[in-house]
Formats: C-alpha cells, sequence, structure tokens
C-alpha cells in the first residue's frame, strides 16, 4: 500500500521548477501531522491523496468546514489526465 506520505513527496519531488527535496519533505511531513491531529486522509488507488483539515471559523463555529489541502497526484497519472495543447 502506498501511504500518504509517500504519495505526497513522489508528486513534489516529481514536480520540478520551484520544487525540489525539501518541498517534497515538507508537505508529505505536514500531510501526517495533519492526519495525526485528525484530519481525514483519502487515498484513491495508490496514486492521490488529500486531506480534508477541519476547520473552525470564528463567527460560526456551529459550522462543520473542511479544507482539502494538503492534496496531490503523483505526476505519471496528472500527465495522463492533462488534455493536449
Amino acid at each position: 500500500m502506498t501511504t500518504p506520505y509517500r504519495i505526497q513527496f513522489e508528486a513534489f519531488a516529481a514536480e520540478g521548477g520551484v520544487y525540489d527535496e525539501r518541498h517534497a519533505r515538507l508537505y508529505a511531513e505536514l500531510a501526517d501531522a495533519l492526519i495525526k491531529d485528525g484530519s481525514f486522509s483519502i487515498v484513491y488507488e495508490g496514486v492521490a491523496h488529500a486531506c480534508y483539515t477541519p476547520l473552525i471559523i470564528d463567527k460560526a463555529p456551529h459550522l462543520r468546514c473542511f479544507v482539502l489541502a494538503p492534496l496531490s497526484v503523483l505526476l505519471t497519472i496528472r500527465a495522463k489526465a492533462t488534455p493536449p495543447g
């Protein structure tokens, strides 16, 4: 089974550009920390990972809110889903 850490790390490490291994490790560790802190974690077929992180709005604490972050999809899968042009 591919772990959220592995998916986050591989996705950001493969991105290139402004991202390097330090960023990949940071996002992977962030995902692990959020999961340990109570975020809902979804791994899709070992190629995508998302955390739904609880959020409290000060002026509306009765609402159940979640932020979809961090989110990552392995580069090999994103390349297949990207339309040409």
